[in-house]
């Protein structure tokens, strides 16, 4: 008898004797190789039409904060796909593959708007679709199963449309409120107006970084990769991810207000330079703890999943055999397709080169040479440059700012600019989080440059007695001036588009504002005068940007 034939010598194994018996059937990593050599074609058509996209995507997020930890987050969602696939032992392919057009269909769709507007942040979504359809051809339900928790991660990655700046200003304003709420509880003499807090003898400010969203998302990803990591299941993230945003939260609160006591008690400042960035790790390291502790908290709870883990059972091993894998005929239509999108954004980059010009340190020689090159008049029109800087209140985003003080009669006004930014910056919420309470606002265009500036007033009051009037604007490198957000909802969802397209999030801007600060309401007149000096501001920057100046 043929050794080989001796049932004493096969190995133990069910479906080993499955895969042994079927020829058509692979184990694991090894049918997926096998599969993917015969799409190489239309995957090599697929990663051509998303590089560029994806290029801009990642840019993007490394020009985020909150976003800059996605290159360990990658490689954390890459080491659990790995794990959880090499712990299968076959992966047969899906009868029906209409999801996986779906999903394609979509991916096609996202890569679409993120090409023909430049988008980046839609290279998110065309990504994870692309992933799914390509797991479900691949591997059907059991390989998209495997992949699930990667594919999480990448959707926390992905930022929410528009939405970011109010998801900031309300972490913000909890902190703020929580922390205040403690303060009165340690007897600390306090006030708060907007995103600060006024202490007898320093004004601390609630910065993005103290509003909880860098550690959030930080701590969410962690917290995602350490339980399916450790074969934990599923629902467990239901517990788990409400309670990381708890640690977060009730962490920054804690560090504002020891940060605030201490500085009232003792005048020792940890909310700013090294001991702030100090804190920061510390608070990171005790999340993490946290969310290990956690973990062993749900396993004493549930001792039934550790049993099952210790029966030496592979998780969701499928006892199926394999099945013959045919590529879909369509497959090839959708790699060129996703081709032609490439290489429809290689020529909009090679026409735009400004697109990526974030990459590395430099930025568009018009704005990065405004500290140099540009410089406020001694006089426009009827104002006169002051040296007056009583007016201190107005408030700047960008790396730079210029700024000049003029008079006219018993007016004083602030005419000031910052840069680089990125899209559009609505002035109003500076002064939101400043205490300022906007009054009214109107959107407004003017006729004096290359690209008409359409502008926003605001009428700001501050209590007790403080009154104010706020003209801005946002010009970009190219010399467009921006389109203001709209209210209704229409247009707010058009303007979500408009603030991430083409003329806005991938090209630097300057946002320039003028604001006049009085202990009462300013007349009709008088806001005439400032509108003009607020478009006299805006003639001459674009002259500048426009290299006519």
């Amino acid at each position: 008898m043929d050794p080989d034939h001796n049932v004493l010598t096969r190995p133990n194994n069910w479906m080993s004797d499955s895969l042994s018996l079927n020829p058509t059937a692979a184990a694991g990593p090894a049918c997926l190789k096998e599969r993917l050599g015969r799409m190489r074609g239309s995957l090599l058509l697929c990663a051509l039409g998303l590089g560029p996209i994806l290029l801009a995507f990642f840019q993007d997020l490394w020009a985020r904060p909150q976003y800059q930890f996605f290159p360990l987050a990658l490689a954390g969602a890459a080491l659990l796909a790995w794990q959880r696939i090499n712990a299968r032992e076959a992966f047969p392919p899906p009868r029906q593959r209409i999801w996986a057009a779906l999903w394609l269909g979509l991916s096609l769709g996202s890569l679409a708007l993120g090409v023909g507007f430049w988008l980046p942040v839609f290279g998110g979504p065309a990504l994870l679709f692309c992933l799914m359809a390509l797991a479900w051809l691949l591997g059907g339900r059991a390989l998209l199963a495997c992949l699930a928790p990667s594919l999480l991660m990448l959707v926390i990655l992905t930022p929410p449309l528009g939405l970011e700046s109010e998801v900031l200003r309300q972490l913000r304003r909890l902190a703020v409120l929580g922390s205040s709420t403690l303060l009165d509880y340690l007897r600390v003499l306090h006030s708060v107006e907007g995103n600060v807090i006024e202490l007898p003898e320093k004004t601390l400010l609630v910065e993005e970084a103290c509003s909880g969203i860098n550690s959030v998302l930080l701590g969410m990803s962690f917290c995602v990769f350490y339980l399916f990591w450790r074969r934990r299941p599923a629902l467990w993230l239901i517990v788990a991810l409400p309670a990381t945003f708890a640690f977060v939260m009730l962490g920054n609160i804690v560090r504002i207000t020891l940060g605030a006591a201490l500085q009232f008690f003792a005048k020792i400042d940890i909310l700013s330079g090294h001991a702030h960035e100090i804190a920061g790790l510390v608070l990171v390291a005790t999340y993490i703890l946290l969310i290990c502790s956690l973990d062993q908290l749900l396993e004493f709870v549930t001792r039934k999943t550790a049993r099952a883990r210790k029966s030496g059972e592979p998780v969701g091993q499928d006892r199926r055999p394999d099945a013959s894998f045919v590529k879909p005929v369509w497959l090839p239509l959708c790699g060129f397709a996703y081709a032609l999108a490439g290489l429809v954004a290689i020529a909009q980059l090679i026409a735009h080169p400004d697109l990526l010009s974030s990459i590395g340190a430099s930025q568009p020689k018009a704005v990065a040479g405004l500290k140099d090159n540009f410089a406020f008049p001694t006089s426009i029109g009827s104002w006169r440059r002051s040296e007056d800087a009583t007016n201190k209140v107005v408030e700047v985003s960008g790396v730079s700012s210029i700024s000049a003080y003029y008079q006219l009669g018993k007016i004083k006004a602030v005419l000031a600019l910052d840069y680089p930014l990125r899209g559009y910056h609505d002035a109003k919420l500076c002064y939101s989080s400043q205490g300022w309470i906007v009054q009214d606002e109107s959107i407004a265009c003017a006729a004096i440059a290359r690209t008409p500036p359409q502008f926003v007033e605001v009428n700001l009051r501050k209590k007790p007695l403080l009154f104010g009037f706020l003209c801005h604007g946002v010009i970009n490198a190219r010399g467009h001036w921006l389109e203001p957000p709209r209210a209704s909802a229409t247009a707010a969802l058009a303007n979500r588009f408009n603030t991430l397209g083409r003329g806005f999030a991938n090209v630097s801007t300057v946002r320039l504002q003028v604001l006049c600060v009085d202990s009462q309401a300013l007349s009709s007149e008088d806001c005439a005068q400032l509108r003009q000096l607020f478009l006299s501001g805006c003639q001459l920057l674009s002259q500048h940007l426009s290299g006519k100046g």
